[in-house]
């Protein structure tokens, strides 16, 4: 049976798909009278907005990205990189759509590339399988901290699409395509590189201590280290370019200390539901022997009820260097370089740890109904697909 076989024949998968995606649009487009994308003209949602419009309109006036900054009154070297802003500007260049609107459309656009972003990084991590991923995607709606920051016309929005797809090309093992996701995000956005260096940085730890612990074969170590070298020497390079430093202190960002601290009501929106079934996630994910998966070179995990849902090691350790990496960075006001402190922006990297726990929740919720043993999930919705987190296709 081949992929339109397999729609035709469960359409109603794909409608459920199509459904989640439609709904996620609709309400980051907003209803009549309601702060939306659309529904708002002026300013299509909420946040910097005019920031980022103003040196988007500067940059279509003039035909140049300007030197000076526009923010904390202005007056020195542009530090912040270009990336999402070109974006604006090159749609609403051909389109001949204003930056402002062009925004909301831009929230749109991206808001539903997150969507499928995590969808399709849920698929690699559960080997292929159908059914973790539309959970993951119905999670997505389920997250109140993942619906603000994915209907904000700003830099991390990009950023929310980058990283997950970034992390899907590692998992791959495509190396050339998660550089280049890696360079990208360098150009983007501050924060998210950051995030993408830390868990791009843990996971390349975890292969060498795996490699070290098992098999003694450090190609994949020294592989993972190339993104997210690339990513540093990308900011740098930038620095260099606008500041004539490669100073990170010297960023406005981490000057002024833009404090958003993590708090109880920050967790709780990452929604009662996603934390619910992360746990639950968390324990059917880890909850098998991790070196033997490896060892033994085949699938770590067999469906409950239906066909292979297969959890490879490095599937657990890209997850675990994601978790892991997000919430350090959330409590940045620990981290200090030489006497200066980060302390910034914390709930922004907050968001990154929501992103995986949003998969995970996926693994959860399959699990529970596994438990229950739901005869749905016998049913393979889409073509067998060699989309495993280590390259070998599930067994049959």
């Amino acid at each position: 049976m081949n992929a339109v076989d397999y729609i035709k024949r469960y359409w109603w998968y794909y409608a459920a798909l199509a459904f989640i995606l439609l709904f996620a649009l609709y309400y980051r487009a907003g209803p009549a009278g309601e702060p939306g994308a659309i529904s708002n003209f002026v300013i299509p949602t909420w946040g910097n907005t005019m920031y980022h419009v103003g040196i988007e309109r500067e940059t279509i006036n003039t035909g140049f990205y300007p030197q000076e900054e526009l923010s904390y009154g202005g007056g020195f070297p542009n530090f912040y990189v270009p990336g999402y802003r070109l974006l604006v500007v090159a749609l609403s260049t051909a389109t001949g759509i204003d930056p402002m609107p062009m925004s909301g459309l831009v929230v749109l656009l991206l808001g539903a590339f997150c969507l499928l972003a995590l969808y399709v990084v849920a698929f690699r991590v559960s080997g292929g399988n159908y059914w973790v991923a539309l959970f993951a995607a119905f999670f997505f709606l389920m997250s109140p901290d993942i619906t603000i920051n994915t209907e904000r016309p700003f830099p991390e929005l990009m950023g929310l699409f980058i990283l997950p797809i970034a992390m899907y090309f590692v998992l791959r093992a495509d190396w050339p395509l998660a550089t280049l996701m890696a360079i990208i995000m360098a150009l983007t956005h501050q924060q998210s590189v950051l995030a993408l260096v830390a868990i791009m940085g843990l996971y390349s730890l975890f292969q060498l201590l795996y490699a070290i612990a098992t098999t003694r074969d450090y190609r994949k170590f020294l592989w993972s280290c190339v993104p997210w070298l690339a990513a540093v020497g990308t900011v740098v390079s930038w620095l260099m370019y606008s500041m004539g430093t490669m100073d990170i202190t010297k960023i406005a960002q981490l000057t002024y200390h833009e404090q958003w601290p993590v708090t109880l009501s920050t967790i709780l929106e990452t929604g009662t539901f996603v934390l619910l079934f992360l746990v639950i996630g968390l324990i059917y994910v880890y909850g098998k022997d991790l070196l033997k998966d490896r060892k033994q070179k085949r699938p770590a995990k067999k469906a409950q009820g239906g066909y292979d849902l297969a959890i490879s090691a490095d599937a657990r350790l890209l997850l675990a260097a994601w978790m892991i990496g997000a919430l350090i960075l959330t409590k940045n006001e620990w981290i200090h370089i030489l006497s200066f402190s980060v302390n910034t922006l914390q709930s922004r990297f907050y968001t990154y740890f929501v992103d995986v726990a949003i998969v995970i929740a996926g693994f959860g919720m399959y699990a529970f109904l596994s438990w229950i043993d739901l005869r749905l999930l016998k049913v393979r919705p889409g073509p067998e697909s060699d989309d495993t987190a280590d390259g070998q296709k599930p067994a049959a």
